[in-house]
């Protein structure tokens, strides 16, 4: 069963269209979905952050690949059809897309399926020199999605309007007397921003008078200022919020819109308490008399789907159950064996209880490591099913046989 094609990747897949009539072509090409592909990869895009920590720069692949193939001068159809490469194509993306467990078949897969020799063998040709390689580019997406799956400082993750506001929090920070930006800061730093300036206008919110009333809010914090900026726990719990919201809408990286999101007023989840204490000092009551939250989040768009997910990155169930009753059917085994070994001459009985618990004790020290240090959930429930099912086999041989 072939997966959804998502919005975005439906979008470019129109585009390429668009691009084959440009250039007076009569299919689509893997190169032409390629270019789409390029276009769509924004900065704070998945696709974009993937591309731009290789190093790559997409202007200059689009010029190279525009280069190697020509306009022709005669008209084409409306809709150019799909070429038997453009369809292998989408074949090696539905692929992928089962293989990553993705709900929907996203940009993402179509970029590695356009990269494939087996797709089309020029554009490999083309893109390989300048540095597009697909290994090399699969190792930065493993690596980009443990970023994504561990914890990760907000403040490495800001796009550069971002970056400008809290710069422009840090600014308001020192104004006030304070030694550590808050939430009260950080808005006032958001406000700098002409697109959060826009949304905010386009709900009926006078930004001058904002302005007013979160400066009203502002108390000295009696702490030192330093040039390295310091965040209180509110503000920590807001970039930390933004960067959910940034990663809701299929986003990697933080745009100032995610952090007026954060800002919102919402109730407290329970693992935020946790971390930072349930009595936080919060401006979110400065927003609730201007503006609908509602509205505001609509206008910078729903959540949409989950970044493209690492295989490792989810529990499967299958994983769990077939660790679970292998190492119980060993468990078993090796209980059955300890419990007879007593019909073993001596030295044999040592020798067979020795190796049982030396088994025993390698899977214990192994599922206890792993399920500490590992930051893969699959890895972790797959070894802690093994040691359980392992404990539980024997466990049940030393019961039935002591009776």
């Amino acid at each position: 069963m072939s997966p959804e094609i998502s919005p975005d990747s439906r979008a470019i897949i129109l585009r390429a269209q668009n691009i084959a009539v440009e250039h007076n072509h009569n299919c689509v090409s893997p190169t032409h979905i390629f270019l789409a592909i390029l276009e769509s990869a924004t900065p704070d895009s998945y696709l974009g952050a993937l591309i731009l920590g290789a190093g790559l720069k997409t202007e200059e692949a689009r010029l190279y690949i525009e280069a190697s193939f020509q306009t022709n001068s005669s008209s084409t159809e409306p809709q150019p059809r799909l070429t038997p490469s453009s369809k292998r194509a989408l074949e090696f993306a539905a692929d992928d897309t089962r293989h990553t467990q993705a709900p929907l078949l996203e940009p993402i897969h179509l970029f590695f399926a356009c990269l494939n020799p087996r797709v089309e063998p020029t554009l490999e040709a083309t893109l390989t020199p300048l540095g597009w390689d697909a290994a090399v580019l699969r190792a930065k997406q493993r690596e980009l999605n443990a970023r994504i799956t561990s914890p990760t400082n907000p403040l490495e993750m800001l796009t550069g309007n971002a970056q400008k506001a809290i710069e422009a929090a840090y600014v308001a920070m020192r104004a006030t007397w304070c030694g550590r930006i808050s939430t009260a800061h950080l808005l006032l730093g958001l406000l700098e921003d002409e697109r959060v300036q826009q949304l905010l206008t386009e709900v009926g919110i006078e930004i001058g008078e904002l302005k007013i009333r979160t400066k009203a809010e502002i108390r000295t914090d009696s702490q030192l200022a330093t040039a390295n900026k310091s965040f209180d726990s509110s503000a920590k719990r807001a970039l930390d919020r933004a960067r959910e919201a940034a990663q809701a809408r299929g986003q990697f990286f933080i745009a100032p819109e995610h952090i007026l999101l954060a800002l919102l007023p919402q109730r407290t989840a329970l693992h935020e308490k946790l971390k930072w204490g349930s009595q936080l000092p919060d401006i979110a009551a400065l927003l609730l008399t201007d503006v609908d939250a509602q509205k505001l989040r609509e206008l910078i768009g729903p959540n949409a789907k989950s970044l493209p997910k690492n295989p490792d990155a989810d529990v499967s169930l299958k994983t769990v159950v077939i660790s679970f009753w292998a190492m119980m059917f060993i468990g078993i085994v090796c209980g059955a064996a300890l419990m007879n070994s007593r019909k073993l001459n001596p030295s044999l009985q040592v020798a067979a209880i020795a190796l049982l618990m030396t088994l025993l004790l390698i899977n214990s020290i192994g599922a206890c490591w792993v399920i500490i240090t590992s930051k893969k959930p699959r890895l972790k429930s797959a070894w802690g099913a093994a040691f359980f099912g392992l404990i539980f086999g024997m466990t049940l041989m030393v019961v039935i046989f002591s009776q």
